[in-house]
C-alpha cells in the first residue's frame, strides 16, 4: 500500500476516533498530497477542506498558508477555490482560478464571476460568459447580464437576458433586461418586455413609466408623453418636465411643462434658459427675455446663459444689453468668433463703428474664422463670409467717396443715374466728392453726407466731348434707412460759364432688388453671377417747376476674367417721363457689355474703387426725342 493510501487510511480512522484536530494536522504536514494519485489527492484534500470547514479552523497563520497556493491541476484549483469561497476569500479565489483553465467547471466559472465583479469586473464578465457556455439560460445568464450592462456591454448583455427569455425573468430582471435593450438601443425588444410587464399585472410604478417613456420617445411621441404624465403624477421631477417639453410638438404646452420644472427647481439656470427659448417659440418674447435675465442671475459665471441672454436682448431690440451680455461672454472666451463676430453687428447697430472695426479685425486675423462650422448660412461660403466682414471694415471707415461717371453715344440717349434728372444728351460728364458728416460717418446704415459736383453735356450742338454748360451742384443728400437703399438730396445748382443759370434740385432715388446674391458687389465665391437693379427716381426743379421721373430695370450676368474683373452683359428696360408745360415720356430698351474692375484691396477692406467701361446700344420703343437708335460709350469710377 502507497503512502497516500495510508494517510487516508489513518485520517479516516482518525476522524472515525473523534480525533479531527490530530486529522487534519496530519494531513496539513502531508500536504499536498504529491505521492498519491489524482484519485487519491482529490480525496485527501476533500478531507482536510471539510475538517476546516466542519471546526470553522482560522486559518490566519502561517501554518495555511499552503492551502492559499494553487496546486497543480485543475481540479485540486476548483476544490481550494471552494474553500476560499466558502471563507469569503475572494483574492485567493481570484488567484487560483485566475489562469481561466478551459477545465473548469460551471461551478468554478460562477465563483470566479462572484469573487470579482466589484475588484475584477473584466474577469467576472469573462468567468459569466464561461459559465453560460455551460449551462445557458440560468444564473450565469442572469449575472452575465449584469455583468456586462455594468461593463457598459450592452449588447453582450442583451444577449444573455434573452437568453433566459422573458418568461422566466421575475418583475425586477423585466426591467434591468429593459433597460439593457434601451441602452443598446434596441426599443422594440424593450417595449416587448414593458409589455409582458404590464400583462402581468405587476405594479406600474415611477420606474415602469420612466422605461416606457424613454422606450417610445422616438418612436411614438405621444405614447412617451403619456408614459411621462403619469410618471409625473407618482413624483414630480424637474427633470420629466423638461422631457415632455422636449416632445412636445406645440409651444405653448411646452411652456406649461417648462414652467413646472422651474417651479419644482427654480434655482437652476438652465432650466430658465429653456424656459426663455420655449416663450420665445410661443411668440412671447418679453416673457423669455425675463426668463433669460432669471437664468443670468441664478449663474452669472455661465457664458452659455450669457450668450442666450445677449440674442435674447437683441431680438428685443435692445443692443446695447446685447451688447453688454456678448462682451461678457466674449472675455471669457476669446476665441469663440461667433461671438465677435455678432459683436460686429452689435457696434455696427450701436453706431460704435471703430469697436465693430476692431472686432472685424480680429474675426479676420483669426485663421478658423471662416471654417465651415462658423458661418452663418445667409453669408454664403467661406469666401463670401470673409468679403462680407471685408466691405463692412471698409465701408464702416469710409468718410469720402469720389466719383467720375461720363458717356458719348452716336445720338441723345436716355439718362442714368448719374445723369441730370429727365434731362436728355447726347454725352454727359459728371465729377461728384460726397463727404459724409458727423461722428461716426454711417450711422448704422443711415448717412448724410454733403456733396459738390461739377456737370456738363454736350450743348445744343449735340458735341460728342461733354464740355458744354457747366454746372456746380452742392447739396446734401440723407439716406435715412439702415436696410433699404433710399436716398433723398437737395442741391443748389450754379451755372459755372453762364452765372445766369440757377437752380435748385430736390430728388429721391432708390434701387431695389440689387441686394445679396443677384448684386453688382463682388462675388468672391462665384465665377459668374446674374445680378439686377431696379432703380427709381424722381426729381423737382422748384425754380423751372419742372419734375422729372425714372424707372429703370436692369438685367445683367458678370463673368469673372480675373480675380478683381469681371466682363457684364446687360439690358435695361427704362421709362423716363418729363413734366413742364406737358408731360413727355420716353421708353427704351438697352443692351450693352460693360468691363468692371475692382482694386485697392487690403488685408482688411474689400476693394474700394471700381471702373466700369462699356458699349451699349438704345432703341426707343416710344419718345418724344427725335432719335430712336443711338450707340453710346460710357465710363464709370468710385474712389
Amino acid at each position: 500500500m502507497g503512502g497516500a493510501a495510508l494517510l487516508d487510511e489513518l485520517t479516516f480512522k482518525l476522524v472515525d476516533a473523534g480525533a479531527d484536530g490530530q486529522a487534519a494536522a496530519t494531513l496539513l504536514r502531508a500536504y499536498p498530497f504529491t505521492a498519491g494519485t489524482p484519485a487519491e489527492r482529490d480525496t485527501l484534500l476533500q478531507r482536510l477542506i471539510m475538517l476546516i470547514e466542519q471546526h470553522a479552523t482560522p486559518l490566519d497563520d502561517d501554518r495555511w498558508q499552503a492551502l492559499r497556493d494553487p496546486l497543480d491541476t485543475p481540479a485540486l484549483r476548483s476544490r481550494q477555490a471552494a474553500l476560499w469561497t466558502n471563507l469569503r476569500q475572494c483574492a485567493t479565489t481570484r488567484t487560483l482560478l485566475g489562469d481561466m483553465s478551459p477545465e473548469y467547471g460551471y461551478d468554478d466559472w460562477m465563483r470566479l464571476g462572484d469573487c470579482s465583479t466589484s475588484e475584477a469586473p473584466a474577469l467576472a464578465l469573462r468567468a459569466y460568459a464561461w459559465a453560460q457556455t455551460l449551462r445557458s439560460g440560468g444564473r450565469a445568464s442572469r449575472a452575465l447580464a449584469y455583468q456586462a450592462h455594468a461593463a457598459g456591454d450592452y449588447p453582450t448583455a442583451l444577449a444573455a437576458w434573452r437568453t433566459v427569455g422573458a418568461d422566466q425573468l421575475s418583475d425586477e430582471e423585466l426591467l434591468a433586461a429593459t433597460t439593457t435593450a434601451l441602452a443598446a438601443r434596441e426599443n422594440e425588444q424593450a417595449a416587448s418586455w414593458l409589455d409582458t410587464f404590464q400583462k402581468r399585472g405587476a405594479s406600474l410604478d415611477y420606474r415602469y413609466w420612466s422605461l416606457v417613456a424613454e422606450a417610445h420617445t422616438s418612436s411614438d411621441a405621444a405614447t412617451a408623453i403619456g408614459a411621462l404624465e403619469r410618471k409625473t403624477q407618482l413624483q414630480p421631477v424637474a427633470a420629466d418636465f423638461i422631457s415632455l417639453a422636449h416632445l412636445e410638438a406645440d409651444a405653448e404646452r411646452q411652456v406649461r411643462w417648462l414652467e413646472r420644472a422651474a417651479a419644482l427647481d427654480d434655482a437652476n439656470a438652465t432650466t430658465q434658459a429653456e424656459l426663455g427659448f420655449a416663450y420665445s417659440r410661443a411668440g412671447r418674447p418679453t416673457a423669455g427675455l425675463r426668463a433669460f435675465e432669471r437664468a443670468a442671475a441664478l449663474d452669472p459665471t455661465n457664458m452659455t446663459v450669457q450668450v442666450e441672454l445677449g440674442y435674447a436682448y437683441w431680438r428685443a431690440g435692445r443692443a446695447a444689453d446685447a451688447g453688454r451680455a456678448f462682451e461678457r461672454a466674449w472675455h471669457a472666451d476669446p476665441a469663440n468668433l461667433k461671438l465677435a463676430q455678432q459683436l460686429v453687428y452689435v457696434y455696427q447697430r450701436l453706431k460704435q463703428n471703430d469697436a465693430a472695426r476692431r472686432y472685424v479685425r480680429h474675426v479676420l486675423d483669426a485663421p478658423d474664422a471662416f471654417s465651415e462650422a462658423s458661418v452663418d448660412a445667409p453669408l454664403g461660403t467661406t469666401v463670401d463670409h470673409r468679403f462680407a466682414f471685408q466691405r463692412l471694415h471698409e465701408d464702416l471707415g469710409r468718410r469720402v467717396t469720389v466719383n467720375l461717371d461720363g458717356w458719348s453715344g452716336t445720338a441723345v440717349g436716355g439718362g442714368s443715374e448719374a445723369t441730370s434728372a429727365g434731362r436728355r444728351y447726347r454725352s454727359y460728364s459728371q465729377v461728384e466728392a460726397d463727404v459724409r458728416l458727423g461722428s461716426p460717418a454711417i450711422r448704422d446704415g443711415s448717412t448724410l453726407s454733403a456733396y459738390a459736383r461739377v456737370f456738363a453735356d454736350g450743348g445744343d450742338l449735340r458735341r460728342a466731348v461733354p464740355a458744354q454748360n457747366p454746372m456746380l451742384g452742392v447739396g446734401l443728400r440723407w439716406k435715412p434707412l439702415r436696410n433699404r437703399v433710399i436716398y433723398l438730396s437737395a442741391e443748389n445748382q450754379n451755372g459755372l460759364e453762364d452765372t445766369a443759370r440757377r437752380e435748385v434740385l430736390v430728388r429721391a432715388s432708390a434701387s431695389f432688388l440689387n441686394g445679396g446674391p443677384y448684386g453688382d458687389e463682388w462675388h468672391a465665391s462665384q465665377n459668374g453671377w446674374f445680378s439686377q437693379n431696379l432703380y427709381l427716381d424722381g426729381a423737382r426743379y422748384l425754380k423751372a417747376r419742372h419734375t422729372a421721373y425714372t424707372v429703370d430695370y436692369r438685367t445683367s450676368y458678370h463673368r469673372q476674367v480675373s480675380a478683381s474683373a469681371t466682363l457684364e452683359p446687360y439690358a435695361h428696360l427704362q421709362f423716363n417721363g418729363y413734366r413742364s408745360n406737358r408731360f413727355n415720356s420716353d421708353i427704351r430698351t438697352d443692351a450693352g457689355i460693360r468691363w468692371n474692375v475692382w482694386y485697392g484691396a487690403t488685408r482688411y477692406d474689400a476693394a474700394p474703387h471700381k471702373l466700369s467701361i462699356g458699349v451699349e446700344f438704345q432703341h426707343a420703343l416710344d419718345t418724344y426725342l427725335s432719335e430712336r437708335n443711338g450707340l453710346f460709350l460710357s465710363l464709370g469710377t468710385r474712389w
